[in-house]
């Protein structure tokens, strides 16, 4: 057996100390779920993992409670101004945690991942091929046609030579946040229940394109309004603020009873609780479908510039809506921005989807 493999076929995972390293978004976290459940099942002494920022460990912390994690923020490292001097500052972190096992996250920068992994001081770095994969012990191929899910299962399995299955957790929801919820949303467990669909139209500042336009979102809310038993629930970042504004405003009906905004308004664990209390998710390709998947809720993704099929919702709930045009989808590395023209979500009518609302949910 090759020297480099001695290492991690002694023991595995097992009594080691395994770190993680994915800096982007809920989306791409929550996707990783699976892979974290996975490592902890091999008995690690720990689990350590570089995030973006403290969103992503609260959805971590929600959805994996069992598993004692701990964290490096990247964020914590942008105080400083010059980027050589950010990556320096995080290295030192991480070589402080003195882990034995380094995995790359798929997604992640390749080549710079690499790197990393390299100056981590782990014994035993598996990430995925690339023109310095040679700073690895392991290196494996993308899976054709596969899910992000099963890409990141893939390193694991590529040690331990077996299919892991893409199980998700339980989610217990916190009961005092769970009333607090409730009294936000008028929920009276006494009466007619009423029917909460989720709006979630933002797609992040940056990627602009994901979104379905702001006119057709309200042009299905006055549709959703009309039926019976009906509440709707409008949600986003702080950072799409604008997004909230331009749907009211088109709506023309912002004191209507049935239409609540909490566009920038809840933490992550609120959030996970409105979703939790939902019967149905209405989003772009984004954080809260990817929330909504792990939380088995019904959902309609209106997807353009990106594969449902690689980095869709993860459920048997999702319903896709698309117009399947020749160009699409076109995200990838490097064209994450789009072609800022987005014909594939603007062809995409409101009628569409308000069909499909009457297919999930029975009114």
């Amino acid at each position: 057996m090759p020297e480099k493999y001695k290492f991690i076929n002694k023991n595995k995972l097992t009594k080691k100390h395994v770190h993680i390293i994915n800096t982007h978004g809920i989306g791409d976290i929550i996707m990783m779920i699976p892979l974290i459940k996975a490592i902890y099942e091999k008995g690690p002494n720990k689990i350590t993992i570089t995030l973006k920022g403290k969103s992503e460990s609260q959805i971590l912390d929600l959805f994996l409670p069992q598993c004692s994690l701990s964290f490096i923020f990247i964020e914590k490292h942008k105080i400083y101004n010059t980027p050589i001097i950010q990556f320096f500052s995080y290295i030192k972190e991480l070589r402080s945690l003195k882990p034995d096992i380094f995995f790359s996250a798929f997604g992640m920068h390749k080549e710079l991942s690499s790197i990393v992994s390299f100056f981590s001081g782990a014994k035993f770095k598996i990430g995925w091929k690339n023109k310095l994969d040679f700073f690895y012990n392991l290196s494996i191929q993308q899976l054709p046609e596969k899910h992000k899910i099963y890409q990141h299962l893939h390193l694991i399995d590529s040690i331990y030579f077996m299919k892991h299955k893409p199980d998700k957790n339980i989610f217990i929801p916190d009961p005092a946040i769970l009333k607090e919820i409730k009294v936000l949303l008028n929920i009276n467990d006494n009466n007619e229940k009423e029917k909460i669909i989720i709006i979630s139209p933002g797609g992040g500042p940056v990627e602009l394109h994901k979104r379905w336009p702001y006119e057709k979102y309200a042009n299905l809310i006055v549709k959703l309004i009309n039926l019976k038993n009906v509440k709707i629930i409008i949600t986003g970042s702080k950072m799409e603020i604008d997004l909230e504004k331009k749907i009211l405003s088109s709506i023309k009906m912002n004191k209507n009873n049935k239409i609540i905004s909490l566009f920038g308004s809840l933490s992550i664990k609120e959030l996970v609780h409105v979703i939790y209390l939902s019967d149905l998710v209405i989003c772009n390709c984004n954080g809260i479908s990817h929330i909504s998947a792990f939380l088995n809720k019904k959902i309609i993704g209106i997807y353009g510039p990106t594969d449902p099929l690689f980095t869709g919702a993860f459920s048997k709930n999702l319903s896709v809506i698309s117009t399947n045009i020749k160009c699409s989808p076109c995200y990838k590395r490097g064209f994450i921005m789009g072609c800022k023209r987005p014909k594939c979500m603007k062809q995409i009518s409101e009628l569409s989807v308000f069909n499909e609302v009457l297919k999930k949910i029975c009114f």
